[in-house]
């Protein structure tokens, strides 16, 4: 055939590509195939007078009727690159059995008239799936909506096929659809091949040998395919077990329960069968019914382990269920993740509480428009659990912190590879479990809401949804462990850990966090001064009431850290994107802020003064009250929080800082007492705005604990320590790991309160009042010694 000017047969450009995304190997093992495929036709280069950001397939069409699908080619493709031909299709042969996993997914296809080119997938094969089990060489693609661009929006490079939507992709048999047999002929005709003839039964345990063969391989994707069709042609029951399984480990749980439930009809006491039948129903929370069968499977076989593990994890989910978790099994598990799956070794149950609403309308007080959120159909206690969920997706990727960005064609934005895959990630459970999407789709978008077919993948509105609902995981984590951490940081370097020390380690560990959505915690609107707090253990979230919460109230949570400035805030809000439009806050504590620029001015004041007396610390070793004088007067002080006086405690975080600031100078005169009153003032605030939960919170209360002490106050001292040993931050810890914790960091935020330099009496009498909380487990009532205890607002 005559090469058109686009065309050339050169395969060195494959190479180079490779090379370009740092798969060495796989340039050698290129190389090496570069004399089988070099008489290929391979598209290099097309010019064109505009070069456009990449396009994002929307809504593709059906495939149900192929007939009425224009019939296109590569050539014909590259005629009009940068377009999505809507209304065709373009039948593919995979011609090399080595594709490459970058960001995408690398393969060279060719057309049926022999024209090659490089097709990238997105949102198709997980970064953790080999993609040539799934793409061989020799399987056949129907490409639906074909879209041609340069590398890298770039004219000057190569020209590829690009697809981002994986229903826009179909991989047929010879025997799958007559249609696109009937459609295909000459594909099949220039590549050789010719319709396989119907098997007969004869053949049906050699098709199930080589699923069993491909699943001990790990190809699931392979052994998928042949227990399909041999199920083609005989229900059979090993068959329909064993794709189950496929299914379990795919986690297509709808998918394991059809097949494990069709396996049972045909042999109703199947032991794999109904194994994977009360696996499939763990998933799909229908923990009653797996109880009953795992049970039944125990009875008969009383000495089996894996059904003695069955129950014993049925009867945890159970307990799970009903708000009882185990954190110290979790955080074992996810230490102990398996990086090449991103799967723990456990599965972890939802809880919703009864006392609230989820989804609930919401009207407004002053009549403005109703809105959906959560809201409170009882009392709430604080600390109370609320809800409980495993992502519906999560993604984590353990990369260096320069590797851990990469750029968003679409929204011309540079976002964290976690969030990348996320998208991936939530692309391929619509595709795969199309039965979930009613609830997705019911997210905001952050726009007008607009009805998605069902069963359809719109990537657009998939992006928006998870922009405005998704979760980063964040800093705080386990505040008591990481806090603990810290303080053993600082023990091995032999001095205070720095800024820099923090910047250093968060880097890294921000590569390793990830993010996630969750969907019913999506239903939670944001405050800046929230009533509810969210945390993580891997992919689990929690959130519960960081303060008590009346029937009727709103259940609102933090989209930001707490202790960020309302600038720091107005940023962050301005950086999340829909439509090019930023998140704007109307909670009372912003609606101040922004309407008042006196507030707004001394209260970015405050915190610089507060952020420079405390690098006075760290780096140069002053004493607090000394920085504090150095950074901000004490009549500066008195004035700001004379103009404070008047604004609610819920809305000026910044004024706790500055009773700080005061305390630390008059216990630097001699004043314990009025220390301890302003540190008591400091608390009042700070639980305020932030609620009881988090370090900030215990860090508030130990320093009343080392004022209390200093004043004498023993009775005070253990009522504040005892209120931090109840917090869950140590009672979801072992007890000897909570006490070993505890006793450090009380030594390590208390003590400075009571003293300036080291006295050894003192830490005996601090470890004594320790030792005493520890044994009464935090019960006030139970006092060692006598000592009055002063009560707290």
């Amino acid at each position: 055939k005559k090469v058109p000017p686009c065309y050339c047969a050169d395969y060195s450009w494959y190479v180079s590509a490779i090379a370009k995304q740092g798969f060495t190997n796989a340039c050698i093992e290129a190389e090496k195939d570069k004399a089988k495929i070099n008489d290929k036709k391979f598209v290099t280069f097309q010019t064109f007078q505009t070069t456009r950001p990449a396009i994002e397939h929307s809504i593709v069409p059906s495939a149900s009727d192929v007939k009425k699908l224009k019939h296109t080619t590569i050539q014909e493709v590259a005629k009009k690159v940068n377009f999505i031909h809507y209304g065709s299709c373009m039948f593919l042969n995979v011609i090399h059995d080595k594709n490459y996993q970058g960001v995408a997914t690398n393969i060279l296809v060719e057309d049926e008239q022999g024209d090659c080119i490089m097709l990238s997938l997105y949102n198709y094969v997980s970064a953790h799936e080999n993609p040539s089990h799934i793409f061989p060489k020799g399987t056949r693609l129907l490409l639906l909506a074909p879209y041609m661009k340069n590398s890298q929006d770039d004219r000057s490079k190569n020209l590829m096929l690009r697809c981002d939507n994986p229903q826009c992709v179909l991989i047929y048999d010879d025997d799958d659809n007559e249609e696109i047999w009937s459609v295909t002929h000459r594909l099949h005709s220039m590549s050789g091949l010719t319709k396989e003839r119907p098997l007969d039964e004869t053949e049906l345990p050699i098709l199930r040998e080589k699923g069993n063969n491909e699943f001990k391989l790990g190809n699931l994707t392979g052994a998928r395919r042949y227990y399909t069709k041999a199920l083609k042609y005989s229900s059979d029951v090993a068959c329909l077990s064993n794709r189950a399984e496929v299914a379990l480990r795919e986690e297509r749980w709808e998918d394991a329960f059809s097949d494990a439930k069709s396996a049972l009809m045909i042999e109703k006491d199947h032991v794999k069968a109904k194994y994977r039948l009360a696996k499939s129903m763990i998933h799909l929370g229908m923990l009653s019914e797996a109880s009953e069968l795992a049970n039944e499977l125990l009875r008969r076989d009383n000495t089996s382990a894996v059904m003695k593990r069955l129950v014993e994890e049925i009867k945890r989910l159970d307990l799970e269920r009903g708000g009882t978790y185990d954190f110290d099994l979790m955080r074992k598990d996810e230490a102990a993740i398996d990086r090449s799956t991103q799967k723990t070794r456990r599965f972890h149950a939802n809880f919703a509480s009864s006392s609230v609403d989820f989804g609930a309308i919401i009207n407004q007080p002053s009549g403005g428009t109703s809105y959906r959120g959560c809201q409170a159909n009882a009392d709430i206690a604080e600390d109370e659990l609320i809800s409980s969920s495993k992502a519906f997706a999560y993604t984590r990727i353990d990369v260096s912190p320069h590797t851990s960005v990469e750029y968003d064609v679409y929204n011309s934005m540079i976002h964290k590879r976690s969030d990348i895959e996320l998208v991936g990630h939530v692309v391929r459970l619509l595709w795969k479990r199309p039965m979930v999407a009613k609830f997705f789709y019911s997210l905001s978008a952050g726009d007008v809401e607009i009805d998605t077919e069902l069963g359809r993948i719109d990537l657009p509105r998939v992006r928006r949804i998870i922009n405005s609902n998704s979760f980063a995981e964040t800093n705080e984590g386990e505040s008591v462990i990481d806090k603990w951490k810290q303080i053993q940081q600082a023990k091995e370097l032999g001095r205070q850990v720095t800024k820099a020390d923090f910047e250093e380690q968060n880097a890294l560990n921000d590569a390793k966090r990830g993010s996630g959505l969750w969907l019913r915690e999506s239903l939670f609107n944001h405050s800046c001064t929230p009533n509810c707090t969210w945390t993580q253990v891997g992919d689990q979230m929690f959130i519960r009431a960081c303060r008590p919460i009346k029937k009727g109230e709103e259940l609102c949570i933090s989209y930001t850290p707490r202790d960020k400035t309302f600038e720091e805030r107005e940023k962050i809000f301005q950086s999340w994107t829909s439509h090019n439009k930023g998140f704007s806050c109307v909670c009372d504590f912003c609606k101040l802020y922004r309407s008042d620029s006196v507030i707004r001015r001394l209260s970015a004041e405050v915190h610089k003064a507060y952020m420079q007396a405390a690098e006075y610390v760290s780096l140069q070793g002053f004493p607090m009250a000394k920085a504090s004088e150095l950074v901000m007067p004490q009549r500066r002080r008195k004035e700001i929080i004379e103009h404070f006086r008047d604004v609610p405690d819920p809305h000026k975080p910044c004024i706790a800082r500055l009773y700080v600031m005061e305390g630390t100078y008059i216990k630097s005169i001699g004043n314990h007492a009025g220390a301890l009153e302003a540190f008591e003032r400091a608390l009042e605030i700070g639980y305020a705005s932030r609620g009881g939960d988090g370090v900030e919170y215990l860090i508030d209360l130990w320093r009343i604990v080392g004022a209390s002490m200093a004043c004498k106050n023993r009775g005070q001292a253990y009522d504040s320590l005892s209120k931090v040993w109840n917090t869950r931050g140590f009672k979801s810890l072992p007890p000897s790991e909570a006490k070993i914790k505890f006793r450090d960091l009380t030594l390590h935020y208390a003590m400075p309160w009571w003293q300036d330099e080291l006295d050894y009496g003192r830490q005996a009498r601090i470890c004594e009042l320790i030792k005493d909380v520890c044994s009464n487990n935090g019960n006030t009532k139970k006092k060692s010694k006598k000592g009055k205890a002063k009560k707290h607002k």
